[in-house]
């Protein structure tokens, strides 16, 4: 029951920060070019769930003290909350790395798929830095 409410939080959590976050970029940019929710709302729901699992798992190490189910838990979360930041920086590497580590056939079709159809988004962040001003 406790992975269902986590996950089913990160979902909302994880969309309602990735559409603020866009709305935010639309209007520094002034243009829509960088908007791919499915990418912010990939990283916001990853960084949310690796969390809430975290903090989950020291809750139930608290209560039950240690189970393997604990352990794994918490090292699920540990992983997850860098790994969402650096999907969140749009790195072609932890998007991958994220897909697969999150053991959802469906998110490594749609995953894939979204990277092969928007490329350009990836690496966005790091090219758009790298680029000297125009003076």
């Amino acid at each position: 029951m406790l992975e269902f409410i986590v996950i089913c939080t990160a979902f909302f959590a994880g969309y309602f920060l990735a559409c603020n976050r866009l709305d935010r970029q639309e209007a520094e940019d002034g243009d829509q070019r960088r908007s791919f929710l499915w990418h912010a709302w990939f990283g916001y729901n990853l960084l949310v769930q690796g969390g809430l699992f975290a903090l989950a798992a020291l809750v139930q190490f608290g209560l039950d003290g240690y189970s393997i189910e604990v352990a794994a838990t918490l090292v699920v979360g540990i992983i997850s909350v860098p790994l969402a930041l650096w999907v969140l920086k749009r790195g072609t590497a932890a998007w991958f790395i994220a897909t697969v580590l999150s053991f959802n056939p469906l998110y490594w079709v749609v995953n894939t798929l979204y990277f092969l159809r928007v490329r350009a988004c990836f690496g966005a962040e790091t090219e758009q830095s790298a680029t000297p001003e125009a003076a």
